[in-house]
């Protein structure tokens, strides 16, 4: 008997059903790359925020200086003030300040992970508070409340240990003044400025190592940004001007002079910086690292522009669409000029000179912000919770900030000021009055303008106590957490060892850990568990010793 072979109908029933089971195979697996369908995306960044604190010295005439002698006299008495003789302050011992002994290049904290020093290599030595690597511009700008916190434990302890006395060149001194501020006492023509530092982990494609200089592109879309958001993150500014004394929305941008440039010190100063250090970052990112933003009090202002900057760059990241269509053009010096006329307009009517299709356009700051943001809703499709906080937010201020000004007077500080200084000082801002106030907002201790408007509920809060507490007392889960572990296990051995942002060493080879958002790995966790066996065949792990 022949055999039986389907029929053409049967035959053409199995080929249509493997055919569709084929074709719906195909359709899932395409629909699940569309933008509806697509996994979310964690956006992994790590944050972090460099402060310099401005100083101010009290004498017991009751006259205020901050001459260069005085402020370098000020450092001799911070010396004297690090935590390691027995009468220092138990919530400074308490902090484990890394290396035990006086260290030029400054110490890590034990129980944070962030790093104090004294920055002496400008005309004006200034204490600086960097926090640790966070994963979120939240706890970050928690963290640079800690330091706050810590930097105020230093003041007191300087007073009830009475170290004035105990250096001759500051027995004169009576009190110290420690300020965000941008400038020394709000003076714009200071010899010396602080400032406040924001880093972004960030793709290394956007600058060229060979070349030393940063991709065209990716500074054209930046810069337009970061020369508007001053309208959040002015910190506000009392100055005498050609046309007498005004009030200004930014403190930092008079000490802007480019787009892009390779320093942070004056005359070096651009709006787009990187560092391109390649063992602090891995292999294919870097570090965007902007110091063109204003010394803030109030977080929220810094929360908003560092928040909006995030998706900013991710958009530019993960951009699929349309390219941005405005660039700050060859006429570099109009564009700044522009820039610099907006941080004197509190009102934020000033328009930021671009061009667009070839075509030299004018626009304010708010339409300009408005512009990045639905930029940014058209190429980023899936926001973690904190971003779309944020994205809430920075949508909020802007209708807030157009439609009434005034009524950012409880978050951002350029409006927090202005509104105290008009109700105090009846818009006179030529009286000294006026002028001291404006330095006494940024006073970081409890007799500060601006902590004395939270504490009597003025202003809005942005953390707790307790979280501020915690942030000075734990490490974020980053690669802080590894430094903090480090330091607890070695602090017992009298013996000083390697610990900075990325490199450590025990007793044998240094190693690194490039990724800022690693919180440990096998080497890592194998030399820790050697140094823990050192000290304990030591007897070694009792409390902390003394470092008279």
């Amino acid at each position: 008997m022949p055999p039986r072979y389907p029929s053409g109908r049967v035959f053409y029933l199995v080929f249509w059903l493997t055919l569709n089971i084929f074709l719906f195979i195909i359709a899932i697996s395409f629909l699940k790359n569309l933008p509806p369908f697509r996994r979310p995306q964690v956006q992994k960044r790590a944050f972090g925020l460099e402060t310099e604190y401005s100083a101010l010295v009290r004498k017991i005439d009751r006259t205020f200086h901050l001459e260069e002698c005085d402020i370098r006299n000020l450092l001799e008495v911070f010396r004297l003030a690090m935590p390691f003789a027995q009468d220092s302050s138990p919530v400074l011992k308490e902090l484990l300040f890394y290396p035990p002994v006086e260290c030029v290049s400054g110490f890590y904290l034990g129980t944070n992970g962030a790093r104090f020093y004294v920055d002496n290599y400008s005309s004006f030595p200034f204490p600086e508070y960097a926090t640790p690597e966070t994963r979120s511009i939240r706890e970050a700008l928690i963290h640079g409340l800690a330091g706050d916190a810590i930097m105020e434990e230093f003041r007191k302890d300087i007073i009830r240990r009475k170290l004035f006395q105990k250096e001759p060149t500051a027995s004169t001194f009576a009190d110290i003044y420690f300020a965000r501020i941008n400038t020394q006492f709000g003076d714009e023509n200071a010899p010396a400025s602080t400032g406040l530092h924001e880093n972004y982990l960030t793709e290394r494609r956007f600058y060229y190592y060979e070349e030393k200089n940063i991709n065209p592109e990716f500074c054209e879309f930046l810069a337009p940004f970061l020369a508007s958001r001053q309208i959040f993150d002015g910190a506000g500014a009392v100055r005498n001007t050609p046309t007498g004394w005004k009030y200004l929305l930014s403190q930092r941008a008079s000490f802007v002079d480019a787009k892009t440039n390779s320093g942070t010190m004056a005359t070096q100063r651009g709006l787009v910086h990187f560092r391109p250090d390649k063992e602090d970052a891995p292999e294919n990112k870097i570090r965007l690292h902007l110091h063109c933003g204003d010394t803030h009090m109030s977080p929220f202002g810094k929360y908003i522009a560092m928040g909006a900057t995030h998706m900013v760059l991710r958009a530019f990241e993960e951009r699929n669409r349309k390219p941005w269509p405005y660039t700050t053009g060859s006429n570099e010096e109009s564009f700044i000029a522009s820039y610099k006329l907006l941080s004197y307009d509190p009102t934020l009517k000033t328009p930021i000179f671009l061009k667009k299709n070839g075509s030299t356009v004018q626009i304010l700051p708010l339409e300009l912000q408005r512009e990045y943001f639905e930029f940014v809703l058209r190429n980023v499709r899936y926001f973690s919770p904190e971003e779309a906080h944020i994205m809430n937010e920075w949508s909020r201020m802007t209708h807030l900030l157009s439609e009434n000004p005034e009524d950012a007077s409880e978050e951002l500080d350029w409006a927090i000021k202005q509104r105290f200084l008009l109700e105090h000082c009846g818009g006179d801002f030529s009286s000294p009055k006026a002028q001291f106030a404006n330095f006494l907002y940024h006073d970081i201790s409890e007799r500060g303008i601006y902590n004395t408007l939270l504490r009597n509920n003025k202003v809005k809060r942005f953390a707790t106590a307790e979280e501020i507490f915690l942030a000075r007392n734990n490490p974020p889960d980053t690669r802080a957490e590894f430094r903090s572990r480090f330091i607890k296990t070695i602090y017992p051995i009298p013996s000083v060892f390697t610990v900075s942002w990325s490199q450590f060493s025990g007793d044998g080879p240094l190693f690194i850990m490039s990724n800022p958002l690693e919180r440990t790995n096998p080497h890592a966790e194998s030399t820790l568990a050697y140094m823990r066996k050192r000290s304990t065949e030591r007897g070694d792990m009792s409390a902390p010793p003394d470092y008279a």
